[in-house]
């Protein structure tokens, strides 16, 4: 097939759109592609110039972000010596770089009926696509990869990450595509960024572009989850050895080396029983702590976390509510657990 055809092919079918059409400047109604044209035009010229080391490396090499320090070694650039270190070990120290990488970014896009509100200019939806044109201009340069994820009711529409500027105006091109909702079917947000979790393992960039008219108790615990995902493996990465734990009201999240993750709801106390919250975070940790000396699995580990942090907010001090350990685990068995967090259900 010739270009055009490959062109009038990725793009679809001409569709006229109003809205957005006036926002950009535009006279009348204009065809889909000629819309995405100028939108990509306009955010270009916007915001170029501002993704160059806006993200972190992967790998230790030549670049400008700080990695791991190592001893001197004849032959090493002198302006690599990292001085704080080595006034503290008293013998020289090479601060390593971070080398740039490629960056894999998601756009999870909610296109529910919510979003064809708007003005007489300008709906949530043309905000939506433009969002999503900024963000995925700007980090699919540079051989980046951007895959999305676009909601409309109870239909998900996943796709995977690539780079190149011909797949991303794809992206736009089926956001933009996206036939208005009727209002008859729910979406549900905190399940797509479960999945987002799910099938973004490694660390990159995720973007929720949505107006969040959503009862926040139902996708704020799924958004954290996946924020910790991405914090946790960004850790291992940047040189921790082993195991990420991270200790939060809800309950407790863990990952390792190999990727496997570990989620504990924390215990679901009564409001009067809490008289303080010092030491909570140190008393979770000390059960952590023997549950992996005593080479408990990790999933009994942050239970006894959990159940020692739980006992310690029984009292205003830091210490007094901490109970032998078969006590704090009966508190378990008393109160229950709260509400699954991801990957626990």
């Amino acid at each position: 097939r010739s270009g055009r055809q490959r062109r009038r092919r990725g793009l679809g079918e001409r569709r006229f759109v109003s809205g957005l059409s006036h926002t950009l400047g535009l006279v009348g109604d204009r065809p889909a592609e000629e819309i995405l044209r100028r939108l990509t035009l306009d955010v270009n010229r916007k915001l170029d110039g501002m993704l160059h080391g806006d993200f972190l490396g992967l790998v230790p090499g030549r670049g400008t972000e700080p990695g791991e320090t190592r001893a001197y070694s004849p032959g090493d650039d002198v302006r690599r010596i990292d001085w704080n270190v080595t006034a503290r070990m008293q013998d020289p120290y090479i601060r390593e770089t971070i080398a740039d990488r490629e960056l894999e970014a998601w756009l999870v896009v909610d296109r529910s009926a919510r979003l064809d509100f708007g003005t007489a200019t300008c709906e949530k939806r043309d905000l939506a696509l433009a969002a999503a044109a900024g963000v995925g201009l700007l980090t699919g340069r540079g051989g980046n990869r951007v895959g999305a994820l676009i909601l409309r009711g109870s239909e998900l529409t996943t796709v995977p990450p690539r780079n190149g500027r011909t797949h991303l105006l794809g992206i736009l091109e089926r956001i933009m595509s996206t036939p208005r909702g009727d209002g008859s079917g729910t979406s549900d947000l905190a399940a797509t960024l479960k999945r987002a979790g799910a099938i973004a393992p490694r660390r990159g960039l995720v973007v929720v572009i949505s107006d969040f008219l959503d009862d926040p108790d139902r996708w704020r615990t799924a958004l954290g989850t996946v924020a910790l995902r991405h914090a946790a493996g960004a850790l291992l990465q940047q040189g921790v050895r082993e195991l990420v734990v991270v200790h939060f009201p809800e309950g407790a999240f863990a990952r390792t080396r190999k990727g496997d993750d570990f989620w504990q709801p924390a215990l679901k106390l009564p409001p009067k029983y809490i008289a303080g919250t010092a030491g909570a975070g140190d008393a979770f940790c000390a059960g952590v702590l023997y549950g992996l000396h005593e080479s408990w699995d990790l999933q009994r580990c942050l239970l006894t976390g959990v159940c020692i942090a739980a006992a310690s907010l029984a009292d205003a001090t830091c210490t007094t509510g901490v109970k032998a350990l078969n006590t704090s685990l009966a508190l378990a068995r008393k109160f229950g657990f709260g509400a699954p967090l991801d990957g626990a259900d």
